[in-house]
């Protein structure tokens, strides 16, 4: 009976930990981005970043047989960090990355992003490393594992930090500041997902069939 229980033990576990883990992509995508592809299916979640009110500044290019899907737009009142950026923007962006090695062709994920544009001042740089600092510190609490790194190349300069589930293989979050790609410094927080049935999945999780 106890080689049993043990077992099954084991698998409760795990449930729990990736239930955790499920609570904290939801957790971050309730705090920083107005629409969640977790609590509606994959198409209703595209439709509801596009047709958003409060954008404007709105530019689509559809997927043909030469390009991949790219959205971007501007908020015009949508702000979820604590200081005030110059400029709230979302994109969704269609990549192409060979997730399994049998698939040489690659496969296709979405990006879903937010740049927070800060003052073209030093303040606006201090307030954008700040916020980024505060982001990582709560989120590391909740995600299974975070990596950071530093940005320097081409006179870019900045951080990133890559948050991981305990159920993925491929970082589904990362947090970035940057500085030096124009004349205002940025923060930018970018999700990972992958349509499955019109369901939203992380790529490479359980979740993810190849």
């Amino acid at each position: 009976m106890k080689k049993r229980f043990v077992p099954f033990l084991v698998l409760l576990f795990l449930w729990s930990a990736t239930i955790a883990q499920q609570d904290a992509m939801k957790k971050f995508t309730r705090a920083y981005y107005r629409s969640n592809p977790f609590e509606m299916t994959f198409g209703k979640f595209v439709e509801h970043v596009m047709l958003d009110p409060t954008l404007s500044s709105r530019v689509r290019s559809p997927r043909t047989d030469t390009s991949l899907f790219i959205f971007s737009a501007t908020y015009t009142s949508f702000n979820p960090f604590q200081f005030k950026p110059a400029r709230v923007d979302v994109a969704l962006l269609e990549q192409n990355i060979q997730l399994y090695e049998g698939r040489p062709q690659g496969d296709t994920i979405m990006l879903y992003v937010i740049i927070a544009h800060g003052d073209s001042t030093g303040s606006g740089l201090s307030e954008i490393k700040k916020e980024y600092d505060r982001i990582t510190r709560r989120n590391k609490r909740i995600f299974f594992n975070a990596k950071e790194e530093s940005i320097g190349e081409d006179g870019v300069d900045g951080m990133i930090t890559n948050f991981f589930v305990s159920y993925a293989q491929l970082s589904p979050v990362s947090v970035e500041w940057i500085s030096g790609l124009g004349s205002r410094p940025l923060l930018r927080l970018t999700m990972r997902i992958r349509n499955r049935g019109n369901e939203t999945v992380l790529p490479m999780s359980l979740y993810d069939s190849q």
